[in-house]
């Protein structure tokens, strides 16, 4: 039975409490078996594709502990006879086509007299099936290999048959190297790799190649059980007998297959839904977001397909996050975490570093899985390379010296978070990536994904380690400090992230240009307002006017004379044309700048007014308004976050007289 079957089929059952009523209401559209029936049967029937209905459950499958599993993932245990309904097919009189049943089976070129036994098989294979790849092969019939001993090979997505003596079963044992490849995971390939180390003889071996790799062994697996499947159930008996292991565990990959498919399905009928919830509607009247009564119910129990567990964003504090088309949800297994959860606190004295090439020997397992070099290869085809092996970022070697300077930078006590960029046309590549990360280094560290590394860095105190120039170079653009892997040792990379940290020389110098301020300050008398000194301040050009505790005089709309007493340094930018009145907070080593873009008491646009020497918008808003009257909050039009780089290049540019926008 198709998938499309059981979907609609699923739907017409959700809720049924009677299976006399269910069997008569769908006897007109499906051939079906009804009665009692022992566990041994159920299975039968649903390793032949065979639907099953018992009571309160619709079984699509078997896990390898015998146990059923029924449409919503649940298991079953069925010790003894039971009721069940098995649908055989849909009627022939009502049929409905099945437009994605496409053809396994290409045919490539042909040197044979006759292929008529292989096309009586061909046609049996349909793409989709849970024991075929998920792509269709192009089959090639020729009429000898130059190494005589090879009588089939894949290439690509060609199966060369090089030999008409048993040509179905090289066939077969091809498709198995596809499947291999695109649909085995790492844990149940490690799984064959651990009964390969202990592999018993058994007469399903005939050759020697067939047991030379954990590989070989599962293709000869795959090749007896396809052949029970298609061509005579006798095949699995054999093959029950002779490597019971190995069929367990070929079970376990088409249940977990089986069971990918049905959460896809599932996925996908209340997809809608789930989106709407997790971007609801905002009503600005009532100020809430609308949700639909009942949604959550309907949708919290529903599990991410694996295919979109994989999209990770972030793994932060020991929670996954995944992208879901426009939401990022944390996930709690395979389900979406719908618990209100703590925010995370802004990790201090962090430090990103780079896997590739500073932790993960990239360029080592690139030369051991192609005899290439990373180093002269273009992006391009490294990429091309490392698709063939699905599961490549998950296999690397360690730089000793990365492991070395993160487990330094932890007892100096820094959070060290791992910034990867991720590869494209890999499907499984950030997962593969994380779980490297947890296996050779915990499951403590922050993890994130992002082609754009330049967004974290907020200042000079935003550390990257990494070893490309094209991710350096953004970085110290954006005002962080970028440290060059390669270049320097570890003793040296933790000088140049303690230094940027602390920023000990620049802050000991802008304290200086202070103090020989005060010192004129105090010669002067600190009641007046007159300018006071020109500092240097992150390449900034800044004429202090005020010092704390000195008296701003100004005037209001309405013409009255304002007196303020100033809490902090305060002054104006020297732009190219025109200043920019500015505020300095006490924290020199930031890179962190605000913008506030005040307005007349008429709502109408004034002036923009840069805040430095804060780390967050809150803390510049507040070091703003301690330097007015109450109330003066309703003066500011907008706050936006940015850099002094920024703030240098905005200066130069003379848009200093509208308001300010990153």
């Amino acid at each position: 039975m198709e998938r499309n079957d059981i979907l609609k089929l699923n739907i017409k059952i959700n809720n049924f409490d009677d299976i006399e009523e269910i069997k008569n209401n769908l006897k007109k559209e499906y051939e079906i078996s009804h009665g009692s029936y022992e566990n041994t049967e159920l299975r039968k029937a649903i390793s032949e594709k065979k639907p099953v209905i018992i009571k309160n459950h619709f079984l699509i499958g078997y896990d390898p502990d015998g146990k059923f599993i029924d449409v919503n993932n649940e298991k079953v245990s069925i010790e003894r006879m039971v009721k069940a309904i098995i649908f055989e097919s849909v009627k022939e009189s009502s049929p409905e086509p099945d437009f994605n049943a496409d053809p396994f089976a290409i045919i490539g070129k042909n040197e044979w007299d006759d292929v008529t036994q292989f096309m009586s098989f061909i046609g049996k294979l349909k793409v989709g099936e849970i024991f075929l790849p998920p792509h269709s092969a192009i089959f090639n019939f020729l009429d000898g290999s130059k190494d005589k001993k090879i009588v089939s090979a894949l290439d690509g997505v060609n199966v060369n048959l090089y030999s008409q003596e048993n040509h179905v079963d090289n066939a077969i044992h091809e498709i198995g190297h596809l499947f291999w490849r695109d649909c085995v995971n790492f844990q149940e390939k490690k799984a064959f790799r651990e009964m390969f180390k202990t592999l018993k003889p058994s007469a399903i071996y005939v050759y020697e190649w067939e047991r030379e790799t954990e590989e070989e062994v599962f293709c000869t697996i795959y090749k007896w059980y396809v052949k029970s499947l298609l061509l005579n159930r006798a095949f699995y008996n054999i093959l029950e007998y002779e490597e019971p292991r190995g069929l367990v565990l070929l079970q376990g990959v088409l249940s977990r297959l089986a069971n990918d498919r049905a959460t896809q399905d599932i996925w996908n009928l209340n997809k809608k839904e789930i989106f709407e919830y997790l971007n609801p509607r905002f009503d600005a009247t009532t100020q809430k977001y609308l949700r639909k009564a009942g949604s959550f119910d309907r949708i919290k129990d529903i599990e991410i397909p694996t295919s979109l567990l994989n999209n990770i964003d972030r793994y932060e504090n020991q929670v996954k996050y995944v992208s879901l088309e426009k939401a990022t949800v944390p996930v709690k297994g395979k389900y979406i975490d719908f618990e209100p959860m703590a925010k995370a606190q802004t990790p201090t004295n962090n430090v990103f570093v780079d896997m590739d090439g500073v932790v993960a020997d990239f360029a080592r397992g690139y030369k051991e899985a192609f005899y290439r070099d990373a180093f002269h290869d273009d992006p391009f085809t490294i990429q091309q390379f490392c698709q063939q092996i699905p599961y490549f970022f998950r296999t690397l070697p360690v730089i000793e010296k990365g492991r070395l300077l993160v487990q330094m930078l932890e007892s100096a006590g820094y959070k060290v978070t791992f910034l990867t960029r991720p590869m494209d046309g890999m499907p499984s590549c950030r997962g593969d990536k994380l779980d490297w990360i947890i296996d050779n280094f915990g499951d403590n560290y922050n993890v994130i994904f992002s082609d754009k590394k330049e967004n974290y860095a907020k200042d000079n105190t935003s550390i990257l380690i990494d070893d490309m120039d094209f991710n350096l170079e953004p970085w110290t653009a954006a005002g962080g400090t970028a440290i060059d892997f390669t270049k320097h040792s570890v003793s040296d990379i933790m000088e140049i992230v303690d230094e940027a940290i602390h920023g000990k020389k620049e802050i000991e110098d802008i304290e200086k240009q202070f103090d020989k301020i005060k010192i004129t300050t105090e010669e002067k008398g600190s009641d007046e307002s007159f300018r006071k000194g020109l500092i240097k301040f992150k390449k900034l050009p800044i004429m202090i006017e005020n010092t704390p505790g000195s008296i701003l005089f100004s005037r209001g709309d309405n013409g009255k004379k304002l007196v303020n007493r100033i809490k902090c340094h305060a002054g104006f930018i020297q732009g190219a044309s025109g200043n920019v009145n500015c505020f300095i907070g006490d924290k020199f080593n930031k890179n962190a700048a605000v913008i506030i873009n005040v307005n007349h008491a008429d709502g109408m646009f004034d002036k923009p007014i840069a805040i430095l020497g804060c780390e967050t918008i809150d803390e510049a808003r507040k070091l703003y308004l301690n330097n007015f009257q109450k109330n003066w909050d309703s003066r500011i039009g907008s706050i936006i976050m940015t850099n002094t780089k920024r703030v240098r290049d905005w200066v130069k540019s003379g848009k200093l007289n509208e308001p300010f926008s990153n």
